[in-house]
């Protein structure tokens, strides 16, 4: 129905903005700091009718193919792209959503999300397969430079990190 509102954003508070579209004000829930115009997408259910904002396109495809998971909730899909579906699927936690629900999104996901870098997709997908640490996989991941590395070579990397 909508796709994006353009306006003065305001009250950027408790993952909610205000955004001022000649007027009108609309309470969009956000994962991030977003700018105009917010690219919105809209739920309806039978209580209420609740818009969701993201900062590109890229992210609204994203929290759409989240949704489209059973189980998995618009503040579930707002919380996943919050933390990052990169390190949700090396196994970083997130709120409401359990080692099951996590497996699930990176069989359901895998090869369909738009990622800044596949490398390093594939990359976290092969090291949360082997059973690695979640916290010190991502401390490592913070730590490398992977902008122009396969994805053996941040599996490489991280393990000769961790000294595995």
């Amino acid at each position: 129905m909508f796709n994006y509102l353009k306006g003065e954003i305001s009250n950027n508070q408790d993952g909610t903005v205000t955004v001022d579209a000649n007027g009108v004000g609309y309470l969009v829930y956000v994962c991030g700091e977003v700018k105009s115009p917010v690219f919105v997408h809209l739920v309806v259910t039978e209580n209420s009718h609740t818009l969701y904002g993201f900062a590109n396109e890229r992210e609204r495809a994203q929290f759409r193919e989240l949704i489209n998971i059973s189980g998995i909730g618009p503040k579930g899909a707002l919380n996943i792209l919050a933390t990052g579906i990169d390190r949700v699927i090396a196994g970083e936690k997130v709120k409401g959503i359990g080692e099951k629900l996590r497996q699930k999104i990176v069989l359901e996901l895998t090869g369909k999300l738009p990622v800044a870098n596949k490398e390093v997709e594939d990359a976290l997908i092969a090291l949360a397969n082997l059973g690695m640490s979640r916290q010190k996989v991502m401390t490592v991941l913070e730590s490398l430079d992977t902008k122009d590395m396969s994805a053996e070579e941040v599996v490489r990397n991280v393990l000769q990190a961790r000294g595995n």
